[in-house]
């Protein structure tokens, strides 16, 4: 004996317009102890929606966390070594600058020349 009882498998059509086109199939699954089914493909769409978003939530809040952390770190430490972060700082913005200022200037050579 089946789990599912069919409750209304194809709906008949209204008028000879409709009675041109496919009939339309009706998927409502009633339990046979009455209680309403939905089909499995929805089911799991919406299981793997509520497992992918709580996944998420507990990322984003882990993620939150430790910038909270960092920026409570932060300042002790960059006080502490601010002898030696400044003039790292002040190289590293020197060579960002020649790095982007060669290839810009790379880029226009060879729009101009070729």
């Amino acid at each position: 004996m089946s789990r599912y009882l069919v409750v209304s498998e194809i709906a008949k059509p209204t008028s000879k317009a409709a009675s041109n086109g496919p009939l339309k199939t009706n998927h409502n699954l009633t339990h046979i102890n009455g209680s309403k089914s939905t089909k499995p493909s929805y089911q799991l769409a919406k299981t793997s929606t509520t497992i992918t978003f709580s996944d998420l939530s507990v990322l984003s809040g882990l993620t939150l966390t430790t910038v909270v952390i960092a920026l409570v770190a932060a300042p002790p430490l960059l006080v502490i070594f601010s002898k030696v972060l400044v003039p790292t700082a002040v190289a590293m913005l020197l060579l960002t600058t020649g790095l982007v200022m060669s290839g810009g200037l790379g880029a226009t050579a060879v729009v101009v020349f070729y």
